[in-house]
């Protein structure tokens, strides 16, 4: 049963080394320090290269959501899909500056983000998604190796 990460929920983080060498990176970053309660929040991150973005036909500012399979406490699979009601992909590093006024003109790099709560994936470091199928609107990936399901 597909479970949604976006009714569990974002924030953006910065994008790794690994996030080069796959066109999907899977990672959980710390995010910000809340003031009022002084606890570190931590942010799942889903970072889509450029092919990618391209081959799915995503642009920057799109919509998502995503959607994971849960086996004995283990994330195993996922789909990424186009959805007007999900979170925004924003598009990343160097990408952001030139895609700030109009990033709905360009498939580049981009990542979608969520603080980080009970009962989604939780990657120990981040890696690269495998076995990637791609159709217009739609990823389907598998987790890597470790995903497991946080229990907060």
């Amino acid at each position: 049963m597909l479970t949604s990460i976006n009714k569990i929920a974002g924030n953006y983080a910065n994008r790794s080394r690994t996030s080069m060498l796959y066109d999907l990176t899977v990672g959980v970053h710390k995010g910000t320090l809340s003031k009022k309660t002084g606890t570190r929040a931590h942010v799942l991150v889903f970072r889509l290269s450029t092919a990618l973005m391209k081959m799915a036909g995503f642009l920057s500012g799109d919509r998502v959501e995503i959607l994971f399979d849960e086996s004995d406490g283990t994330a195993t699979g996922g789909i990424i899909t186009r959805n007007g009601d999900g979170y925004s992909l924003t598009p990343t590093g160097n990408n952001y500056q030139g895609s700030r006024n109009s990033p709905e003109k360009s498939p580049v790099a981009s990542n979608v983000g969520f603080t980080l709560r009970k009962g989604m994936p939780f990657v120990p470091r981040t890696g690269g998604a495998t076995e990637l199928t791609v159709d217009p609107g739609k990823v389907n990936f598998t987790f890597p190796e470790g995903t497991t399901i946080y229990d907060g």
